[in-house]
């Protein structure tokens, strides 16, 4: 999800959109020692599992998560019980599950989907929320993007809608209209669209995979400026972050403006000047970042530094990357994660979230799961799960301390790039267990690894 409002949220699922209020204090978790690779991988797992089974559970890192729970806890707790008679596939069973967050506004978006041509079976996507506007992807069958007016958050505003391309054939996903992203000052939408067959069309013609530009001057009437095909990868943009490097700031090369980068399928992150002739938004490319696994990105002015820099989750590539993109055109990695680099494709890193807290960097990163097939023989006689993307396992997220870059791994070809990981890692939580695996699991979700 794309908000950036500090206390608005926007969720959306099918053709309906609920909005919510939320305050903007966060729990910070705290820290313990370190543990080896097994509990990493699944701290809260017990025997049973066919990749942790044998693999030691560290219990006081189990007990010290216990006895320090987080503010939604309880209620967390109730919403999900674990035992008999609880299904963790039905919805009517998690109904009312909330803490510290309350619900203001619920549209259906039927009529709206109808009246603008999508339908009102259409998939909605992502979303993102500047200067009170909000901006709701349409993801499936047609790209596209709502657009409201949340200044009353209780009582949002349908203002337009923006259509884009038809989706391709022969899906093997549902999310052509993949990613939106609204400029600074949510003039501008940007969004990022893909092939769903595999089969990447020709680049330069309006509506092909790529970032369409989108100008909402007057939101009531949005005008496609550009379908910039320069972003395009091998099947389209999966997601696109637009940013503004500011005219001063920590030493270094810098190259002020406002930029989008946009995550070229296969390929890496496309960075593309926005310039505004006559008002009107156009991309123009200025620099890349070869990364052939990217599957998100993060983009923020460092407050410790005041650099300007560019995360990357880099699916099973790496774990994540880091950037100076203060100067675009020539983009400087700073670190890199990987907490098994030895592995090739266990886990895939999805997105990328990063946050400063009492002068410290915090970087989070949740790993997607998929039945990939077997792993390789290389990876299996390394250790690594023998299912590609870990499907067999509970899913990891994890919280790194990235407050120091030059103690974390400078590429690839770092020989301490495992420990140098372990050494960052401040928590892993599992989320929802796979059903082959639920029964094999305790309740607990939350591990600690310093």
């Amino acid at each position: 999800m794309g908000s950036r409002g500090p206390s608005l949220a926007l969720a959306g699922a099918l053709s309906a959109l609920a909005i919510v209020a939320a305050p903007g204090q966060a729990h910070i978790v705290g820290k313990a020692g370190v543990v080896d690779k097994g509990s990493i991988f699944m701290q809260g797992m017990v025997a049973g599992d066919p990749f942790t089974d044998g693999q030691p559970v560290d219990e006081e890192a189990r007990q010290a998560a216990l006895q320090s729970p987080g503010p939604c806890t309880e209620s967390t707790a109730n919403g999900m019980p674990e035992g008999a008679g609880h299904d963790h596939t039905k919805p009517e069973q998690h109904r009312g599950l909330a803490c510290r967050i309350e619900q203001v506004a619920t549209l259906s978006l039927k009529k709206e989907l109808t009246d603008s041509g999508f339908g009102e079976s259409a998939v909605l996507g992502e979303m993102d929320v500047r200067q009170d506007i909000a901006a709701v992807a349409v993801a499936f069958p047609d790209a596209g993007i709502l657009f409201f007016d949340v200044s009353n958050p209780a009582v949002p505003e349908f203002l337009s809608a923006y259509k884009g391309r038809k989706c391709d054939g022969q899906p093997i996903d549902i999310d052509c209209g993949a990613f939106v992203d609204l400029s600074v000052d949510g003039k501008v939408a940007f969004l990022s669209v893909q092939n769903l067959s595999g089969i990447p069309e020709s680049p330069g013609v309006p509506g092909t995979p790529g970032v369409e530009v989108v100008d909402i001057r007057d939101p009531r009437r949005p005008q496609l400026t550009q379908s910039y095909a320069g972003a395009t990868g091998l099947t389209g943009v999966h997601t696109s972050r637009s940013g503004v490097v500011p005219e001063t700031g920590g030493a270094g090369p810098r190259n002020p403006g406002e930029y989008v980068f946009a995550t070229r399928n296969s390929f890496g992150v496309s960075i593309g000047e926005v310039v505004r002739p006559g008002g009107i938004p156009q991309i123009v490319p200025v620099g890349e970042i070869r990364a052939s696994g990217i599957h998100d990105s993060f983009v923020q002015e460092d407050p410790l530094t005041n650099r300007t820099f560019l995360y990357i989750a880099d699916g099973f590539r790496s774990g994540f990357q880091v950037y100076d993109v203060t100067d675009p055109a020539s983009p400087t990695r700073l670190a890199q994660w990987d907490l098994t680099p030895e592995c090739a494709d266990d886990w895939y890193s999805h997105t990328i979230d990063v946050t400063t807290r009492n002068g410290r960097r915090y970087v989070t990163l949740p790993a997607e799961l998929f039945d990939g097939g077997p792993s390789s023989d290389e990876d299996i006689a390394e250790g690594c799960n023998p299912t590609s993307g870990s499907s067999n396992v509970a899913g990891p997220m994890w919280i790194v301390d990235a407050t120091d870059l030059s103690s974390l791994a400078q590429g690839t070809s770092d020989p301490q790039e495992k420990q140098k990981s372990e050494a960052a890692l401040v928590t892993t939580w599992r989320g929802a267990t796979p059903p082959a695996v639920r029964a094999a699991t305790s309740p607990f979700r939350l591990t600690t690894s310093r």
